[in-house]
């Protein structure tokens, strides 16, 4: 019995979030993630996503299709911000899905910064 309770006192313990961490540290969690994607989704898709189309670092799809499907498309930069969004529901819902079937991730948006090294990137091999 003596051995079990030993054992027991070297497991590690699950830490208690630090005092410091209160409504206000997590509010200006938030607002740093919802700069981030807003300003993500300026440079790279040319449009801003409004309040309902973003929650929680992610970006509706729809979206962003609808995005990708109004592009002129007859500029260098309008072909990269079609490419960029097309790309980005690529890696939403291809690459790396989620349970998600309405949303992406704007984790990736940093992925799509520099258009021209994408192809260059190690993407793996086909299973």
């Amino acid at each position: 019995m003596v051995i079990i309770i030993a054992i027991r006192n070297l497991l590690p313990k699950k830490l208690d979030p630090p005092d410091t961490f209160n409504d206000i540290a997590a509010a200006a969690l938030a607002l740093i993630g919802h700069q981030f994607l807003v300003e993500n989704c300026i440079a790279y898709f040319g449009q801003e996503p409004s309040p309902q189309d973003h929650v929680l670092g992610k970006v509706n799809i729809a979206w962003v299709r609808r995005c990708r499907d109004t592009e002129p498309c007859d500029t260098q930069e309008s072909l990269e911000r079609y490419v960029r969004a097309h790309i980005f529901c690529v890696l939403g819902t291809v690459v790396f899905p989620d349970k998600s079937t309405t949303s992406l991730n704007s984790k990736f948006l940093p992925l799509l910064r520099d258009f021209h090294r994408i192809s260059a990137y190690s993407w793996g091999q086909p299973v």
